[in-house]
């Protein structure tokens, strides 16, 4: 990128003095193209008139000596920024800083490429070298006989015939790493771990837990997407039982469902009571039941 530099005093330069504000627009204008196209301060007249420069502010331009008005050597009118590579780099040196930051970073991403390889080196040569190290010293420190023909009863430790005896008979699996429990939805008719019951019950005696657990069940059924998927329903369900609100009224807490129905049973009595204030309509004869 090339500046088009503007010296701080120049608004008080005499040649700037009279010249109207649009005019030194324009030359603002025109000397950021110039340093863009690395032209040495000169601009075609075609271009000016681009940047909807008038007759009045070339005019102002040039006769304040801030221009100089030429031609191209193809003959196309142009004009000329006065003593440009007194204020502004040349053509000539913005190439050659160019090339020389190229160069420079060029150096640089070769001298990084050197740096990884060495370091990947010592990488690979540690490696290797602690395996050697290892293979050697397990042989050092060996004690156990190499035997060439081993007995028909007589089978080596840790090998296939033993890990599959262990394993037909109930013994631990050399592989004794437990995999990580995925997240699941909670299964229809789920139920808590018997240790997991005897907990909550030893922590929360207030609570009925036939009632919460329904309530638990009710809930996560309802819901959908990765809120409702956990890895461990028994801690979930410890958590759940832990965060209930203290039960002080000595009373069985209720189900979702049981509420809902007093409700329900509620309603349909205050709707029957309000249908027996309603007075009769007179005139009118109630009609006999049939039986």
């Amino acid at each position: 990128m090339t500046w088009f530099k503007v010296d701080d005093g120049f608004y008080d330069h005499p040649k700037f003095l009279d010249v109207p504000n649009a005019a030194i627009g324009l030359w603002t204008k025109s000397g950021a193209w110039c340093g863009k196209h690395l032209t040495d301060g000169v601009i075609p007249a075609s271009q000016v008139k681009r940047f909807k420069g008038t007759k009045s502010q070339i005019n102002a331009l040039v006769s304040a000596g801030i221009w100089v008005e030429g031609r191209s050597e193809n003959g196309a009118k142009v004009f000329r920024f006065h003593d440009w590579n007194g204020w502004q780099p040349s053509r000539e040196q913005k190439l050659k800083e160019r090339e020389e930051a190229a160069e420079r970073q060029r150096k640089s991403r070769y001298r990084k490429r050197q740096e990884q390889g060495e370091r990947e080196n010592v990488t690979r040569d540690s490696h290797v070298t602690g395996q050697r190290d290892i293979a050697v010293s397990h042989r050092t420190v060996s004690h156990r006989p190499d035997p060439t023909r081993p007995g028909p009863t007589t089978e080596p430790k840790g090998s296939v015939v033993e890990t599959t005896t262990a394993k037909a008979d109930g013994g631990p699996s050399p592989d004794t790493t437990t995999k990580p429990k995925k997240n699941h939805p909670l299964p229809r008719g789920w139920e808590p771990k018997p240790e997991t019951v005897n907990k909550i019950r030893t922590e929360r005696p207030d609570l009925d837990l036939a009632t919460e657990h329904e309530n638990f069940c009710d809930y996560w059924h309802s819901i959908t997407g990765a809120k409702a998927r956990k890895a461990d329903w028994d801690a979930t369900w410890r958590v759940w039982m832990r965060r209930q609100k203290q039960n002080t009224t000595g009373q069985p807490q209720k189900s979702k469902s049981q509420r809902y129905i007093e409700l329900g049973e509620r309603m349909a009595r205050e709707l029957e009571a309000q249908e027996a204030q309603k007075p009769q309509p007179t005139g009118t004869k109630q009609l006999e039941p049939p039986f």
